[in-house]
């Protein structure tokens, strides 16, 4: 039914799928956590409509506007580029000079900064910004 390639496709694919989605779970938790998880999960859920969303209208139009050897070229050289930023990195952590990745001081760290933003600022404030940080953006540098 599926080739060996093809298997080997789907289960790299899905790894790395697997580790985007921990990362973005340890940023929703450490939203939810700190600012309550109403506005959290309906930030979350928003973000996923929004991708649904986007994923859908430009899916089928690029299957039908884009020449296929066009894509393979664009997909293929930013692959090629994220690959060689990632490789970048993993060389330097094995290697001692940039530190290994560790998901739960990221998510201390995630915490601290949501505590000190829920400190200073209104309510509602606090409310937009568990809202806006479990849809991905980034709160840092904003002023409440």
């Amino acid at each position: 039914m599926f080739s060996g390639s093809t298997i080997v496709l789907i289960i790299t694919v899905m790894a790395a799928s697997a580790v985007e989605a921990v990362e973005a779970l340890t940023i929703i938790l450490a939203s939810g956590i700190t600012h309550g998880w109403r506005s959290t999960w309906e930030g979350a859920i928003v973000a996923f409509l929004a991708l649904a969303a986007v994923v859908g209208v430009l899916g089928t139009t690029i299957i039908h506007h884009v020449d296929i050897d066009v894509l393979r070229v664009i997909v293929g050289t930013l692959l090629l580029i994220f690959g060689m930023q990632w490789l970048t990195k993993a060389i330097l952590r094995s290697s001692g000079f940039k530190a290994l990745h560790d998901e739960s001081r990221i998510y201390e760290k995630e915490v601290q900064e949501l505590k000190k933003r829920s400190t200073s600022g209104p309510a509602s404030a606090i409310r937009w910004l568990s809202w806006l940080v479990s849809r991905g953006f980034s709160w840092k540098g904003w002023k409440w």
